[in-house]
């Protein structure tokens, strides 16, 4: 350590002598006995000052060639692996190996000291700004809110001036950016002055853009000629696409296009498919049923002010139900989803296929929407003080209550259920609902995190938005613990209330708490008798 310090001492007082040449050979031998002493901090800092050595004299090649022929010490302080890493980026970047530069930059800035060493962070900064300009990216505005990098990297213009490592750099972007401007102003005008072109691109001088166009012209990125003498650019692209049929036929192709999309559509609706005759109703049965409906819907809305029966347990008898399960297989034939059974005029405890497989659900048909439920309860029968694995799978009956489980409501809402309502009964025998346009829950890597809902659409005065505690927060069951009450104490929030659900610090709401429990509080002011929570497609 003692003697890496020497060293660094030593090249600086021949770095503020400007004789740095001098030194090379004493460090390319003292870096030598050091790689045989096994001395890795000494190694480390006279590889850092080689390098710094030749950066200096812009050796690029000559530092990439020992940088190759050199292995940096593993164990070596962070300090000299943010040097190393840095160094290593700038000759990257002068390669014009622009990808690996970043990745070295930012390590550097990885490495080094977090409340110390501002100076070097900033250049890193910079450089590492550069770098990702030069790759067309633009760099995150947060780094120009760093306290410690806000007036640095604020008049960002100033990197242009020659005292900054990072000129060249900046010099190849405008240039870039010129050369596209050259390129664009060509394929604009057939004939331009060269002092327009200067305006244009903000040169100094008609004779800067007579010089830049001639190169453009020279290296191929446009067809044009300059008149020197009246001081203009002629354009060989002159071709007007307009004055061509190309115009017309592409027209012509997509009118065709549209057309045979309105006559394969008009045949479809006249000579319907065989299989479909199969399924139509007698326009005497369909209007028979529409009846049944209309006159179900009317004693719905004369029992509650909200459309929903004041009997508990009865928010699903407006339909009929599946007569019974030995004919699930002639039934489910062609319904995979509850959108179907609604069309059969079938509600409750039905089979769908979900992920692959038969799963019985429990679809909650109306006369105007068709629901899929997944969560139900209104008796307290069925304890939902459960495992991950129980809430993961589901438990409980679709015909009574249940939970239908995480990873098919994750597959529900992968297929387009994004549209949640939420029913509460309250011991008054009063019907409370709120809905939200964008429910989505994550899948088992994501510990099926609630990753939105939504502003509400439409909800009861009483209801608030309490749910939106729980946006962006993991589901948690007692046995496994993902919500975020750290402080001041690390509480299992579902442990406590022995129920699973997205709590964030034990959240403003549960709707799997435990039945006694959320008789007495439930996050919307209210004591609860029933809670449905169903989707269905916007």
């Amino acid at each position: 350590m003692l003697a890496a310090k020497c060293y660094f001492y030593y090249s600086r007082a021949y770095e503020l002598t400007q004789q740095l040449d001098k030194i090379r050979t004493f460090l390319h031998a003292r870096l030598r006995t050091s790689t045989l002493r096994s001395d890795f901090e000494g190694q480390a800092m006279l590889l850092n000052l080689l390098l710094r050595n030749y950066l200096n004299f812009n050796l690029f090649e000559q530092a990439d060639k020992l940088v190759s022929k050199s292995t940096f010490p593993e164990s070596a302080s962070n300090n000299e692996w943010a040097r190393f890493l840095y160094y290593m980026g700038r000759i990257k970047a002068a390669q014009l190996e622009y990808s690996e530069a970043q990745k070295y930059l930012q390590q550097a800035l990885r490495k080094a000291p977090q409340h110390s060493a501002v100076g070097f962070k900033q250049i890193v900064q910079k450089l590492c700004i550069t770098v990702e300009l030069l790759m067309g990216d633009i760099p995150d505005r947060h780094l120009f809110r760093q306290p410690s990098m806000r007036k640095t990297l604020a008049p960002y213009f100033q990197l242009t001036q020659a005292g900054e490592d990072t000129y060249t750099l900046i010099i190849r972007l405008r240039h870039n950016v010129i050369k596209t401007g050259i390129r664009m102003i060509n394929l604009s005008y057939s004939r331009i002055s060269l002092t327009d072109i200067a305006q244009k691109l903000m040169l100094d001088s008609p004779e800067d853009a007579e010089y830049i166009v001639a190169k453009a012209i020279r290296d191929g990125v446009i067809e044009a000629n300059i008149d020197h003498e009246k001081g203009f650019v002629q354009s060989r692209e002159t071709s007007d696409v307009y004055t061509t049929r190309e115009p017309m036929a592409a027209f012509h192709s997509r009118i065709t296009f549209c057309l045979d999309i309105h006559n394969h559509s008009i045949k479809a609706m006249r000579f319907p498919p065989k299989s479909y005759n199969k399924d139509l109703e007698s326009a005497e049965e369909r209007r028979e049923r529409e009846q049944q409906e209309l006159e179900s819907a009317k004693e719905i809305a004369d029992e509650d002010f909200d459309g929903f029966p004041s009997e508990p347990g009865l928010f699903y008898k407006n339909f009929r139900t599946i007569p019974d399960h030995a004919c699930a297989d002639e039934f489910n034939k062609n319904c995979p989803d509850c959108e179907c059974w609604k069309t059969k005029g079938l509600s409750g405890a039905l089979p769908i296929y979900l992920n692959g497989q038969l799963k019985e659900v429990n679809c909650g048909n109306s006369s105007t929407y068709s629901w899929t439920v997944f969560q139900r309860r209104f008796d307290g029968n069925e304890s939902f003080d459960r495992t991950w694995l129980e809430y993961e799978e589901g438990f409980g009956s679709a015909a009574g209550e249940f939970w239908l489980g995480n990873r098919y409501i994750n597959s529900l809402t992968m297929l387009g259920y994004t549209y949640l309502r939420i029913e509460i009964m309250t011991f008054g025998n009063g019907v409370r609902f709120i809905e939200y346009p964008n429910f989505e829950i994550g899948d088992s890597t994501e510990n099926y995190l609630l990753r939105s809902i939504g502003t509400p659409t439409a909800k009861s005065e009483v209801m608030e938005n309490t749910l939106a505690e729980s946006v962006l927060v993991a589901f948690s069951t007692p046995d496994k613990d993902n919500d975020n009450n750290n402080a001041p104490k690390d509480e299992n929030c579902a442990l406590t209330f022995k129920s699973g659900w997205w709590f964030n610090k034990c959240a403003d709401v549960n709707l799997n708490g435990e039945y006694s429990l959320i008789k007495d509080y439930y996050g919307w002011g209210l004591s609860v008798k029933e809670t449905t929570m169903k989707i269905r497609k916007p």
